[in-house]
């Protein structure tokens, strides 16, 4: 339970851990990641592959700036809410006017799996349509979770963790992309998105004998 002037009662559930697969995606959304993959926001030699934010391989994952950059797409930044999980921004998506963000990543370490996490909460009860998130570089690696996924409850913020773990084979391209958004939504279904992080996964030691 948190206070902020009045009491705002938190909820957060276990993690949903998902796997992706290789999919086609719609022309539209092909063609918002293809423009994400053309615009240069660094050089290569500005960041070295093992070189990362506090949210790993992305920047801006926490949503505290002042804007969404660099983040594209169609999202509405929060700020200033006591409804963010962290910090004091969070992004909102919503069927009719802002469906989706996308960012490149920084270079990867391409001998290392990575782990896309971030949190979920659902502003209003509508359940139509799904969130999607894909990685886009040689191939689409998309995972999609109907919206009903997410509990809601007036009252209640009830955010939910979303994991997904992109296998080393699907890293070798160049400028990967990381694309969170709705599909097949209403106008009227809007969901917060906080926290973002796209990480290198640390292997484990194998025992010394």
């Amino acid at each position: 339970m948190k206070k902020t002037g009045r009491i705002v009662r938190y909820l957060s559930l276990p993690p949903l851990v998902v796997r992706g697969k290789i999919t086609k995606i719609s022309p539209r959304i092909q063609k918002i990641i293809n423009n994400m993959k053309n615009k240069r926001k660094f050089r290569k030699n500005d960041f070295k592959s093992n070189q990362l934010t506090p949210w790993g391989a992305i920047r801006n994952g926490g949503f505290e700036n002042s804007t969404l950059d660099p983040w594209y797409g169609s999202g509405f930044l929060v700020k200033n809410s006591r409804n963010a999980l962290f910090g004091t921004n969070y992004c909102e998506l919503n069927g009719r006017f802002a469906p989706e963000i996308a960012q490149n990543t920084l270079p990867l370490d391409v001998s290392r799996n990575y782990r896309l996490s971030f949190y979920v909460r659902r502003i209003t009860p509508v359940t139509t349509g799904s969130l999607f998130m894909t990685y886009s570089a040689a191939d689409n690696f998309t995972n999609e979770l109907p919206l009903s996924t997410f509990r809601f409850q007036r009252g209640m913020r009830i955010w939910r963790q979303v994991i997904l773990t992109i296998p080393v084979p699907l890293l070798g391209a160049q400028e990967p992309v990381i694309f969170i958004g709705l599909r097949d939504s209403t106008a009227f279904a809007s969901i917060a998105i906080d926290n973002v992080i796209f990480r290198p996964i640390i292997p484990i030691a194998p025992p010394i004998r």
